[in-house]
């Protein structure tokens, strides 16, 4: 065969299926319908991956026939669904094997299947595959005041779920304990329910409803009793409240490492310190990660949800007050070796005064990355007597202790408000100075000994500038993003 004929056999990239797979990931909708008109091997290589992620909306509807869906649905792996009633096109056999469903049904008291409409046929043709299902109900039961009840069996023999959004229902503490059984395999959930999802309502319900029909009702009542005690869930990693909801059922869950909790009826955690109180040990063993998005009436509550944490390495979120000293400390005597991420949130209407000293952190946590304290720093400092003249006096920090090294050499976003620790002097200048030390190498350094400092702006300039990994600083006004500072050792070539 002549050399001529063996190129002309040569084939393109674009014509090896796996190069196509590989384009079509960064390709529109619209791009991938241009593409499936190029041939029929490109038709054979896109129409999956067109297919494979399905947006309904009100003016797309049009565009998804029943006959073509008998043909493609198969290739419909991520259903991102409306209303349940515009999704009914694809209650049909040929879609089966869909891995990621996202749908909202409105309920109603005066419909036979309660709003859900197919969407219990779409969820059992699709129980085998689906991995994701995020659940939102709209509207709410007007006669008792509040969203409708969940149908936990809509949920049976979802063996595969890994993750679970139920948003705007109403769940008791049996429903939940439930939704938990019919699927073994869930590792995220995220809930957000009006009714207190108590074990005690639960635990009410299981006893009302055992009867002494046949002279064995106590007998059956300890079975129940012992069936409801030993029932766990090992595989719940991530558990998120929204809602007015109450925790009282964490030690069902007790390898709960991300625990998210948001907006508690009247910021009550009550219920959560009892539970603590009653069973300390084992019910946040495993819990590594917490963000309180909500305010705490109790802030003795609050501080034992924290005391109960063994290892805490994420924080983000409120924190009450009038323990944020001692919440602080806590955090530097507990959980000094495992703490990377201490993030706290601004609360422009209530920010608190404290008097902590907050180098603690540098000089106490080597596993700190990200430190954000977004309050004021006044109370953190005091003035010297060395003069009479107020003006002249130079701020230092209560306890501070210069003597000690830092340690978190891995921090790359700080947040502290610096700049209103001198009032005198706003140290402003800090950030462009770290900012130069970035850019040039040491040998082109400006000279910074004719620059008139503070004692304390010498200091903190000092200290900052040996966090070789920050990345983000912000003293009090903005943000600023810094490169890694240049190597001083520069290869010449001759």
């Amino acid at each position: 065969m002549s050399s001529d004929s063996q190129s002309s056999q040569k084939l393109h990239a674009l014509d090896l299926p796996e190069i196509r797979l590989l384009i079509a990931r960064f390709l529109t909708k619209q791009e991938l319908a241009q593409c499936i008109l190029v041939s029929q091997k490109w038709s054979l290589g896109f129409l999956p991956l067109y297919w494979r992620h399905v947006d309904i909306s009100l003016h797309k509807l049009a565009r998804c026939h029943a006959s073509t869906l008998q043909r493609q649905g198969h290739h419909v792996r991520i259903l991102s669904a409306g209303r349940i009633e515009d999704t009914s096109v694809f209650n049909q056999p040929s879609v089966s094997l869909v891995q990621e469903l996202d749908v909202m049904t409105c309920a109603s008291r005066y419909q036979v299947d309660g709003g859900r409409g197919c969407l219990k046929e779409i969820v059992e043709r699709n129980k085998a595959s689906l991995a994701k299902l995020i659940w939102r109900c709209y509207g709410r039961d007007s006669i008792v005041g509040r969203p409708y009840r969940i149908w936990a069996d809509m949920l049976e023999g979802l063996g595969n779920l890994v993750t679970l959004d139920l948003s705007n229902w109403s769940m008791t503490g049996l429903e939940f304990k439930e939704v938990l059984r019919n699927c073994p395999a869930l590792k995220s959930l995220t809930l957000e329910a009006s009714e207190e999802v108590s074990l005690s309502t639960a635990e009410g319900l299981i006893d009302d409803t055992t009867t002494d029909t046949d002279g064995a009702g106590c007998k059956g009542a300890e079975v129940l009793s012992a069936r409801k005690e030993e029932f766990r869930h090992y595989g719940l990693e991530r558990l998120e409240f929204v809602g007015n909801v109450i925790p009282s059922f964490l030690r069902y869950v007790p390898r709960i490492k991300h625990l998210t909790l948001r907006h508690f009826l009247h910021r009550d955690f009550g219920e959560m310190k009892d539970l603590l109180r009653k069973s300390p040990a084992g019910t946040l063993g495993e819990l590594t990660h917490l963000t309180v998005l909500t305010g705490c009436s109790s802030s003795s509550s609050f501080m034992a949800l924290i005391n109960a944490i063994p290892q805490l390495v994420y924080f983000y979120g409120d924190v009450p007050p009038e323990v944020l000293d001692d919440f602080l400390e806590l955090i530097i005597q507990k959980h000094w070796q495992t703490i990377e991420h201490l993030i706290l949130r601004d609360d422009p209407y209530n920010s608190p005064r404290f008097h902590f000293n907050f180098w603690r952190f540098f000089e106490c946590c080597p596993q700190l990355v990200t430190l954000h304290i977004p309050f004021s720093l006044k109370d953190c400092v005091t003035w010297t007597s060395a003069s009479p003249d107020i003006g002249s006096q130079d701020p230092v920090l209560r306890l501070f202790e210069p003597s000690k090294e830092w340690v978190c050499h891995d921090l790359k976003s700080l947040y502290l408000r610096i700049k209103d620790m001198d009032p005198m002097k706003p140290m402003d200048q800090i950030t462009f100075d770290l900012c130069l030390d970035r850019v040039f190498a040491s040998k082109v350094k400006r000279d910074q000994t004719k620059r008139t400092r503070s004692l304390l702006e010498r200091m903190i300039f000092e200290r900052l500038s040996g966090l070789e990994k920050l990345e983000k600083l912000n003293i009090g006004s903005i943000w600023y993003k810094y490169n890694q500072p240049t190597s001083p050792h520069t290869n010449t070539q001759h």
